[in-house]
């Protein structure tokens, strides 16, 4: 009963839990990142380039 309890109080596998959460916190967000930016520099050029094709410097 001794080691049941000592087991229970056991706090030895939190941490890693804690790096496993982190860790996939991390790849999600760099997965969500990576799928959105293929998108956003598309835009982003698309629309410089209008601009810069509306400009007239003589």
């Amino acid at each position: 009963m001794k080691k049941i309890w000592f087991f229970i109080a056991s706090d030895d596998g939190a941490v890693t839990v804690d790096w496993v959460v982190l860790t996939a916190a991390v790849v999600t967000i760099i997965s969500i990142v990576n799928t959105m930016m293929p998108t956003a520099v598309t835009a982003v050029a698309a629309n410089t380039k209008i601009f810069l094709e509306g400009l007239t410097f003589f």
